[in-house]
């Protein structure tokens, strides 16, 4: 929603986060998640940040800070005012690790028929995002990106994107293994170290492309009953 450069190859482009009648719907929104009743709100922000970013909260809270555009903010810090917290969470890890490749970088060097399709559908799909954003209400625009299919679709590019390469150079699946599934994996630990006491109910708002994985790995662990927002919008 805010529109950033954070190094993704497609990134959708949003309008009118600020309009009355998107901001109608978003406070309609974090009313109905509130009915989740989180006792923690985990967030995509990075971890070391975490004290900065409740800098940012408290003063919301007294009603001295402005809402960006930023999801972390519409969504998080209403969601968490709403649910009568004093603190969020940041949960997130993304920082250049050695060895592990560019694959943008490697694909304007050396052709790649896998990468050229997946880079159009990436577009295509970015394109839809967009397209559902401005047309539909804001509770909708959730529920389209979290269906089901949308996952499956993420998980397909995301696993076609590791065959990128060639017989002696397999950047696609470094950079799958060593940065993409390590990054989610920290996530995931960061959000398993929120588990302090029993009944605990965390709200993880986090970017589309990390949905499915996400689920994955939480679900998976056996430490988590999984609900999604379509059971709350």
């Amino acid at each position: 929603m805010e529109n950033n450069n954070n190094g993704d190859l497609h990134a959708p482009k949003t309008e009118g986060v600020f309009s009355e009648p998107k901001q109608r719907q978003i406070e309609t929104v974090v009313k109905r998640l509130a009915k989740f009743k989180p006792t923690k709100i985990a967030v995509e922000w990075p971890k070391e940040l975490n004290s900065s970013l409740n800098e940012e909260y408290q003063e919301y809270l007294k009603g001295n800070f402005v809402l960006t555009s930023k999801e972390v903010h519409q969504i998080g810090f209403r969601l968490a005012k709403e649910s009568g917290l004093n603190e969020v969470f940041a949960v997130d890890w993304d920082k250049d690790l050695p060895g592990v490749p560019d694959i943008e970088t490697w694909t304007k060097e050396i052709d790649s028929s896998i990468f050229n399709q997946l880079n159009a559908k990436m577009a295509d799909v970015t394109s839809g995002i967009e397209k559902a954003f401005n047309d539909l209400s804001f509770s909708d625009f959730l529920l389209e990106m979290n269906k089901p299919e949308m996952y499956r679709l993420n998980q397909e590019i995301n696993m076609k994107l590791a065959l990128v390469g060639t017989g002696k150079d397999h950047v696609g699946a470094m950079w799958t293994a060593h940065y993409w599934h390590y990054r989610n994996l920290l996530i995931y630990k960061n959000i398993v170290d929120l588990l302090q006491i029993e009944g605990e109910r965390i709200f993880v708002l986090y970017g589309f492309g990390h949905a499915a994985i996400l689920q994955q790995f939480l679900q998976d662990s056996g430490l988590f009953s999984i609900e999604t927002v379509s059971d709350y919008l």
